[in-house]
């Protein structure tokens, strides 16, 4: 998923490197609701019960992340 968040110039958001700016939130809003979106809608229902109540891109990618270590 890397791969496809680098692509779309988005996995600054999603392990955050890209610090929310006081001025333009609405740029980064709109880009952490994109990538949000990539993530969920690839995952199973199974691990989507898991991430249901995240509100930010980066606590449902790291949800996930702590999920996958527990699983493995």
């Amino acid at each position: 998923m890397q791969i496809l968040f680098e692509d779309k110039k988005l996995w600054n958001i999603v392990s955050k490197t890209y610090v929310k700016p006081i001025s333009n939130f609405v740029e980064w809003d709109k880009k952490d609701k994109k990538a949000k979106t990539i993530i969920v809608m690839g995952l199973h229902d199974f691990l989507f019960q898991n991430v249901i109540e995240t509100k930010r891109t980066k606590e449902t990618w790291d949800c996930l992340l702590k999920y996958m270590k527990v699983k493995v």
